[in-house]
This record gives C-alpha cells, structure tokens and sequence, in this order.
C-alpha cells in the first residue's frame, strides 16, 4: 500500500504562494500532464474517486498542526483551518507526493488535509485498493517534473452540490479557507484560478482513451486583487466562529 504521512511545515512551506505571479497560468506542459492523469483515471475507472489539486499555499502551517476540513451544513460552507487538537482516525482528503527521483522508484503520500468519516459522506477512505492508481499517477507527475504542482483529492461531496462550483476566499489573519458553492454560470469569475479538477465523460476506442472531458470543480477567489482577503468571508458580516458548527 502507499504509504501516507501528515504533512510537516516544510512540506507547505515549499509550496507557491497563491498570490505568485504565474501560480494560476496552465501552460502546454501543465495541460499535457493533466491529460495523462486524466487518461490514467478513466482507464482505471476511478474518474468518479479522484480528481487533481493545484498545489499550492495561503498561510503557513506550525509543526504541530495539521490541515482538517469541517462543513457548516446551514450555511453550506467548507471550512479548512490548521489545529493541533485534531482527533483521531482522520481520513486523508487532499495529498500530494514525494519520490527519489524521476524514476518514482520509491513513492511515498503527503496528506495535506484531513476530514472525519462523516464528511466524506459514504466515500471510502483512501486506502490499500487504491495503492495501483494513485503509484500510477505519482509516476506520471514525476515523469513530467510535477510532484509539486499537482496532487490528489478524495471526490467527496457532503454538501450535496448540484450544478454548483466550490469557490475558496482566504483569512489569512484567522489562517482559515471558506468554500461556498456557487452556479456554474458564476463561478469562474475574472481573476479566479482553478485549484481542482475533475474528469467526466470518455470515448475509448479498442481499449485506450481517446477523448476525456476535464472540468473544474474549484476555484481560489480574486478579491479586490488579491487572492487573500482581509475578512471572514465576502458574504458573511460576522467574525469567524471559533468552533464552526457542523
């Protein structure tokens, strides 16, 4: 099984800053390397398990914490935030890789964020089943020199959207992300960078994939500017719960 590990300070710390010039801009080699794992996920059949994440950071991350992710089901808000208080028997939600090298001989997990059983509304955790798709996708990132672009996460929908596109706005003050849904229609709004990727739909022909649908699920919002804004959350007029209600 691939072994998974929480994330240390020095694995966010090596990340881009959102806010980094060019973090957002896909070129032809990001694209080429999309499409691979897209190809690799269709052919596996685990599309509908896994989908891809922008690496990347918005604050950083003290050695005893770890990234865990709760929803506010009344508001219908995703909310990760750094604790060093999380319980255990967290399942691992987002992660990314490492390796020796190119070769991707020896390939380890990082998890990035973490979330209860519930939250992953029936998903199955990550686990030993998965080990054949995930190497697969750690080599072809290694092969294209992207351990540290791109990385995994868990399909796992709690807040049942429909039609809807998560948009992530930043406290970087409370170190807090907020993920609301939003229309289709009115989720890539100018300035946002897409941070996630799902594939649908696929054509194979004589058992290799020849044509792939891959779509956004999630974008980082461009506030006045900047991708960090100073307050909660652009819709909310009070200060961020301390414990935010499941």
């Amino acid at each position: 099984m691939l072994e998974i590990r929480a994330h240390r300070t020095q694995d966010y710390a090596e990340l881009p800053h959102i806010d980094n010039a060019g973090v957002g801009d896909f070129l032809a080699d990001d694209q080429g390397c999309l499409d691979d794992i897209g190809c690799h996920l269709l052919s596996k059949h685990a599309h509908n398990r896994f989908g891809v994440i922008l690496l990347h950071k918005h604050f950083t991350i003290d050695a005893d914490e770890i990234c865990v992710e709760t929803a506010n089901y009344s508001t219908r808000r995703l909310i990760s935030r750094p604790t060093s208080d999380a319980p255990a028997g967290l399942a691992v939600t987002r992660l990314m890789f490492d390796s020796d090298g190119p070769s991707a001989v020896n390939i380890g997990g990082i998890g990035l964020e973490f979330a209860d059983s519930g939250l992953l509304a029936g998903v199955i955790p990550i686990g030993e089943s998965d080990t054949e798709t995930l190497m697969g996708v750690a080599k072809i990132l290694a092969h294209r020199n992207k351990l540290r672009r791109f990385g995994i996460h868990l399909l796992h929908n709690p807040l049942e959207l429909r039609n809807e596109i998560l948009v992530e706005t930043c406290d970087p003050s409370a170190r807090v992300l907020v993920s609301t849904p939003l229309p289709e229609d009115n989720a890539s709004e100018a300035g946002a960078i897409v941070t996630a990727f799902r594939w649908l739909g696929t054509s194979v022909k004589d058992g290799q994939v020849v044509s792939q649908a891959c779509v956004p699920t999630q974008y980082c919002s461009d506030d006045n500017g900047t991708h960090q804004i100073v307050r909660w959350h652009a819709q909310l007029d009070d200060p961020p719960p301390d414990n935010p209600d499941p």
